[in-house]
């Protein structure tokens, strides 16, 4: 398996995304904030806002405060959601039979021999499964992850 770094997909360690520099100094630019004082000025608004669910679940309020800041944060958990998997489990849910959904989530469905027909049937299924399980696992984890909202 490559490495992302060889697809494009992350710039090299030392570069810095064009406009985050300043073009006079060559500096990063951080507009006079630091994290920690920003981090700081967070941390007294939620505590301002929420005192009674952070008087009832101290240790419970700051696990949810955790995860909705790294679900605002690049990069995301995990790989991105494939649609035909996405629109297979909605036409699930639908009452849809599996005859009907393979036609319209497996690309070239009609062209495809029997044999790769059959394969890309069970791929299918078992992709399905395989976030259904994911998902349930997350749950039992105490894993605040949503399946449906991944964006």
């Amino acid at each position: 398996m490559s490495s992302p770094d060889s697809k494009g997909l992350r710039s090299s360690p030392g570069t810095v995304p064009e406009g985050l520099v300043s073009s006079t100094t060559g500096k990063i630019k951080s507009d006079g904030a630091s994290l920690p004082r920003v981090m700081k000025r967070i941390a007294s608004e939620l505590m301002r806002r929420f005192p009674l669910m952070i008087a009832q679940d101290p240790k419970g309020f700051k696990k949810q405060a955790v995860y909705y800041l790294k679900r605002h944060l690049p990069p995301r958990p995990g790989r991105p959601l494939e649609d035909a998997i996405t629109n297979a489990i909605e036409l699930r849910k639908q009452g849809y039979l599996w005859k009907q959904i393979y036609p319209l989530c497996i690309a070239n469905h009609p062209a495809l021999p029997p044999a790769e027909r059959r394969v890309a049937h069970d791929n299918l299924r078992a992709a399905c499964r395989s976030r259904r399980n994911a998902a349930k696992r997350r749950k039992r984890r105490g894993t605040f992850i949503s399946e449906v909202t991944h964006a």
